[in-house]
């Protein structure tokens, strides 16, 4: 009789042991398709920025080359023609790097498949592209400060009182500074650091389930 009580009881046992292993992986399943969701998201977010810089850039690249051809009918100085035409030049050929560029990153991130990936694979490419964001973020100040200093020739600062040259500089920087801040650390790092913090989530789940 107690044999049968106790067959019983491990019975028992066996079936609500079972039934919670069940429900701990079906919240684990849930909580990674959380995880993934999310990061789909934020990584989304970035792709759809990327998209919009290289709009923009066509664009922009579009009136540059139309102001270097008609540049003769709309200014009438030649030195000033000159001067422009250089900055027009310098930053149409910039852009068209910053498009190729931008078309690289864009098309990684496209192929960046959150949903389908093994998370090392997708802890990789996400560092990969944290790099070349990082990268990016320095050509970017490079490039700024060739262009003030282009805008800076082209005004002739160089002959204005030293107050003047001072603010121009100092105002320019700090705009520089707050717009990259904005753009980059409020923007795109902002949704990598929550990609960032879902993947190490995914990873300590893969971890304790080995």
């Amino acid at each position: 009789m107690e044999l049968d009580e106790l067959k019983k009881s491990w019975s028992l046992f066996s079936k609500e042991l079972q039934k919670e292993t069940i429900a701990n992986e079906e919240q684990i399943a849930e909580l990674i398709a959380n995880y993934k969701a999310k990061s789909t998201k934020s990584l989304g977010r970035i792709t759809d920025f990327q998209r919009a810089s290289l709009a923009l850039g066509g664009l922009v690249l579009l009136l540059c080359i139309v102001s270097i051809i008609f540049i003769s009918q709309w200014v009438e100085d030649e030195l000033w023609q000159d001067k422009i035409a250089v900055i027009l030049g310098f930053i149409s050929l910039s852009l068209l790097a910053a498009m190729v560029w931008d078309w690289k990153t864009y098309r990684w991130s496209l192929q960046t498949r959150i949903d389908i990936m093994p998370v090392a694979e997708v802890s990789r490419r996400m560092t990969v592209f944290r790099q070349w964001i990082k990268y990016e973020v320095i050509g970017l100040c490079i490039w700024i400060v060739a262009v003030n200093a282009l805008v800076y020739w082209l005004r002739d600062y160089d002959e204005a009182p030293v107050v003047a040259q001072i603010f121009f500089i100092a105002s320019s920087l700090t705009f520089d500074a707050i717009a990259i801040y904005f753009l980059y650390k409020k923007g795109i790092y902002k949704h990598l650091d929550s990609i960032r913090k879902s993947i190490e989530e995914l990873e300590d789940i893969d971890t304790t389930n080995k």
